[in-house]
């Protein structure tokens, strides 16, 4: 009983008294390329937050990744509204288009890793994609008019 008495003493002075980290990290990682390198943590309780006029940038806590257009200079193809709802979806992924005929229209979903999973044609204004058969995860969807990117978004599937 004594024993475990001290024990216990010990261990409440070292929660207490001792520190060696200030903060938990869950996973990390180091990636190095010829472009340069990064390293992240995943969970890190204390963070510190930088923004300038271009970048908001928060280290610890996870990044969100957000596609935005880029100006278009064809006026035609700068006066389409796309959405892509609903986001994260499950089984089927509807497009819809405002502001234009959806003629030359077409879209493709490619994973993170760039490889294309599924491509068609988009015939009308709103227009449903079953996305049953893909992986859960991440994708990117991409609206073409004559191989020109109209508008790319990020959609995650359940």
């Amino acid at each position: 009983m004594k024993n475990k008495l001290k024990l216990l003493i010990i261990a409440c002075f070292v929660c207490i008294y001792g520190h060696a980290q200030s903060g938990f990290v869950t996973v990390g990682s180091d990636v190095t390329t010829e472009n340069g390198s990064v390293n992240f943590s995943v969970g890190q309780v204390f963070y510190n937050s930088y923004e300038s006029e271009s970048l908001s940038l928060t280290q610890g806590v996870q990044q969100p990744y957000t596609i935005t257009s880029l100006p278009v200079k064809d006026v035609e193809i700068s006066t389409i509204q796309l959405t892509a709802y609903p986001n994260p979806t499950a089984d089927v992924l509807n497009l819809l288009i405002e502001g234009v005929e959806p003629d030359g229209l077409s879209y493709t979903i490619s994973d993170i890793n760039a490889r294309i999973q599924m491509k068609g044609a988009i015939d009308a204004n709103e227009t449903q994609i079953d996305v049953a058969r893909l992986l859960a995860g991440v994708y990117f969807v991409e609206v073409h008019k004559k191989n020109v990117v109209v508008r790319a978004f990020k959609v995650v599937k359940q």
